[in-house]
């Protein structure tokens, strides 16, 4: 190759690949700056958060303490979500006499209905006739199915399950609402032909708030139990009711 069609061979290569080394300037594009925070305005977004919490947790509202977040470095959105018997704007008059802001969003009682199972499968729910609990104490819901297929592994956990507590006249005085924290997830093997107990759950016996106990009564504790996985498969066990009895 001679010198020429050398010369003519360097620039067309740099041309295609616009290589600044070659003698050319190479074309600048834009670059995406990601706003980060300093380590000073994530402790104080950080203060900040457990101060709602600690107010919403310290009020003496039906309510509970759900998740707190916020997206901008400076927290200037900043949220609190809760479940209960509140408006967001008594919710933000308790944080203003703390001299906090943030929005406030209400996680709203399930409104369960009565459904069936959507499909039979190999586990059969075993429900407990009725359960008991003193007055202010925590109700323990068990769950346990017999298994009438092979020995398979079932894994389960909080976000399979809602709950409402009903009172005599059909109204919601305690819930569950949507869990949104990364959620619990166990897992226990269930031998073939036999009973497979798995984790209980807790419901705690007040109105969204442990300083307001419900009163000694009869209670309706109504469940949703879906998309436990067992033998590669989703089991739906549907939405039921379970007697319960607060004792003084």
């Amino acid at each position: 190759m001679n010198r020429r069609a050398g010369g003519r061979l360097a620039l067309t290569l740099c041309g295609l690949l616009s290589l600044s080394g070659c003698g050319m300037e190479a074309t600048s594009r834009p670059q995406l700056v990601v706003q980060r925070p300093s380590l000073a305005q994530e402790l104080a977004c950080k203060n900040r958060m457990e101060q709602v919490m600690h107010v919403v947790q310290g009020s003496d509202l039906p309510m509970a303490f759900r998740s707190s977040g916020y997206s901008k470095a400076d927290c200037s959105d900043l949220f609190v979500t809760v479940a209960g018997f509140v408006t967001p704007a008594e919710v933000a008059a308790k944080l203003s006499k703390a001299d906090l802001q943030a929005t406030v969003k209400i996680i709203p009682p399930p409104q369960l209905q009565l459904a069936a199972p959507s499909a039979p499968g190999p586990l059969q729910l075993r429900l407990p006739a009725r359960l008991t609990a003193r007055h202010g104490a925590q109700l323990v819901v068990p769950l346990a199915f017999f298994n009438t297929g092979a020995a398979s592994d079932l894994t389960g956990g909080e976000s399979n399950y809602d709950y409402e507590l009903l009172n005599t006249t059909g109204q919601t005085v305690s819930y569950r609402g949507i869990n949104i924290f990364t959620p619990s997830a166990y897992t226990v093997k269930c031998p073939a032909k036999s009973e497979c107990p798995f984790f209980p759950f807790r419901v705690p016996l007040n109105r969204m708030n442990e300083r307001l106990p419900l009163p000694a009564g009869e209670y309706t504790l109504r469940v949703r139990l879906k998309d436990l996985d067992f033998e590669r498969q989703k089991l739906d066990f549907g939405v039921f009711d379970i007697p319960v009895t607060i004792t003084p």
